[in-house]
């Protein structure tokens, strides 16, 4: 018999879990021919047009991790003349964005560094300079990983237009 313990308001099962219920699909997906119900990650070298080509999606909005962008016809944080984004302020205009029903697609430029910025918090809060300072066995990063992936995955839940960026870095192999 299973051990129950309830932690918080989720009940946590350990032992053998009931698995005669299970069965197998009777039917083909039918996955949606909209582009726009998807998450994509566009990249390639700086300049190329992937933040002018998200611009083209419904009612964007373009969160900037890069320098400003200002010669672009796009919607986008931080505007002109606020700092730059860290993960906090990130966190919030993603909380902002999310509560906005016109907002189709956010749009993060450039993902890489949407991570950093993330890992640099997580670091800040733990009080050290890198995820290997730690000397806990990638537990740091793991913490970096599940907060990136949880921020992230709330465009996805409100079935919003998820458009990433990054830049590619092609160098000869000596």
């Amino acid at each position: 018999m299973p051990v129950v313990s309830k932690v918080g308001s989720k009940k946590k099962i350990r032992g053998k879990e009931d698995l005669s219920g299970l069965t197998l699909p009777t039917h083909v997906l039918s996955p949606s021919e909209d582009f726009t119900d998807y998450t994509a990650l566009y990249f390639g070298k700086k300049g190329m047009g992937k933040t002018s080509l998200a611009s083209y999606y419904p009612n964007a909005i373009v969160n900037q991790f890069e320098a400003k962008r200002e010669h672009l016809p796009i919607m986008q944080v931080p505007k002109p003349g606020e700092k730059a984004l860290n993960w906090p302020r990130f966190k919030k205009y993603l909380e902002l964005e999310l509560n906005t029903p016109k907002l189709k697609s956010i749009v993060v430029d450039t993902v890489d560094r949407c991570f950093d910025a993330c890992v640099q918090w997580v670091c800040k809060q733990a009080g050290i300079q890198h995820p290997n300072d730690a000397n806990d066995y990638g537990k740091t990063w793991a913490i970096c990983s599940a907060e990136f992936e949880t921020t992230l995955n709330q465009i996805k839940d409100r079935k919003s237009t998820r458009l990433n960026s990054s830049h590619t870095d092609i160098s000869r192999m000596p």
